[in-house]
C-alpha cells in the first residue's frame, strides 16, 4: 500500500503529479496528440510548455520521436498505454526502453493505464525496477465506475510520499468507496463485462471486414475507430446515428475526422448497432 496513492481517477493523477514538480519558466513535459484532453489542459493550466509526438503514417503511435523531444528541461513523459481516438500498438519491450532512457536522466514517465484490464499487457511491475516510472489507473472503463471518480497512482513509495505533500483534502467520499469495495469484491462481474464487450467487436470487425471498412482498435481498450477516409462521411454518419438515439465520438483534428469512435458493448447491443449502421451505410 505504500506503492499506491488514491486520486479523482486519471485526471486527478496527472493533476497530482505536476502539483509535485518543480515547475519554473523553461519546465516542459512531453504529451502525445491527439490523446486524453487534460495532458494538455493541465500543462497550460500550471503554464508548463509542453511538446507533442503522434503516430506514424500507420497509425502506430511513433514514441521513437520521444527520444528527440527530450531536453534539459523535460520534467516527465506522459504515456497513454493505449492511446485514443487510435490504440497505438506499442509494445513493451520498447516502452521499458523509453523508461531506461528517461530513468538515466532522471525525467519521471507517467503511464496512462486506464484501460487496464481490456490491456493485459501493463508495465506496473517495472515500478520495482525503475525509479522514474508512475503507473497511473482508474475504475472508469472496465469496471463501469467513471461517476465514482476514484482512480490511483502507484510508483516507489518515496515518489507516493512527495505526491502524497500534494493531494486534497478529500481523496474521495464514502459513497464511491462502497462501489469500489463491491466491484473488487466482486471482480468476476468485470471479468464477465470485458469478455462481453470482446465479443460484441468480434461482430462488428466480422461485418466491418465484410463491408471492406478499415478500423482500428478493439484489442486492447473498450473502443474502435472505423475509418470512412473522409470527414465528411463521417459526419453524416455521425448525424444520421446520433438521429437514431446512437451516441458515437467524433470531431477530433484532422486526419481523424475522418472517421468515428464507438465505445464497446456486448453481442446483444452491438447487433443493434451494427443493424443500423448497415442501412445508414
Amino acid at each position: 500500500k505504500k506503492n499506491i496513492l488514491i486520486t479523482e481517477g486519471v485526471s486527478g493523477g496527472i493533476k497530482n503529479i505536476l502539483e509535485s514538480i518543480v515547475i519554473n519558466r523553461k519546465t516542459d513535459v512531453i504529451i502525445p496528440k491527439p490523446s486524453f484532453a487534460l495532458y494538455e489542459i493541465y500543462s497550460k493550466i500550471f503554464g508548463i510548455k509542453f511538446n507533442t509526438f503522434s503516430y506514424d503514417k500507420y497509425f502506430n503511435l511513433d514514441i521513437n520521436k520521444i527520444y528527440n523531444l527530450v531536453s534539459k528541461n523535460t520534467a516527465i513523459v506522459f504515456l497513454p498505454f493505449p492511446n485514443i481516438p487510435i490504440e497505438g500498438s506499442l509494445k513493451l519491450k520498447s516502452i521499458e526502453k523509453l523508461i531506461n532512457f528517461l530513468n538515466k536522466k532522471k525525467i519521471l514517465i507517467a503511464i496512462d493505464e486506464v484501460y487496464h484490464p481490456f490491456n493485459k499487457s501493463t508495465t506496473i511491475n517495472l515500478i520495482k525496477k525503475y525509479n522514474n516510472l508512475i503507473v497511473m489507473r482508474s475504475f472508469s472503463k472496465a469496471y463501469g465506475l467513471a461517476g465514482a471518480r476514484i482512480g490511483y497512482i502507484v510508483s516507489n513509495k518515496d515518489k507516493i510520499k512527495i505526491f502524497s505533500r500534494t493531494k486534497g483534502g478529500y481523496e474521495t467520499n464514502m459513497l464511491s468507496a462502497s462501489c469500489i469495495h463491491f466491484i473488487l469484491d466482486n471482480i468476476k462481474i468485470t471479468k464477465k463485462y470485458t469478455n462481453e464487450i470482446k465479443k460484441g467487436f468480434y461482430h462488428l470487425k466480422k461485418e466491418l471486414n465484410n463491408m471492406k471498412i478499415n478500423f482500428y482498435g478493439g484489442d486492447n481498450s473498450n473502443f474502435i475507430y472505423i475509418n470512412f477516409k473522409s470527414p465528411k462521411i463521417a459526419r453524416k454518419i455521425y448525424n444520421k446515428l446520433k438521429s437514431k438515439k446512437i451516441i458515437v465520438r467524433y470531431g477530433y483534428e484532422a486526419p481523424f475526422n475522418n472517421g468515428i469512435i464507438l465505445t464497446g458493448c456486448p453481442p446483444k447491443e452491438m447487433k443493434k448497432f451494427i443493424f443500423a449502421f448497415k442501412k445508414i451505410i
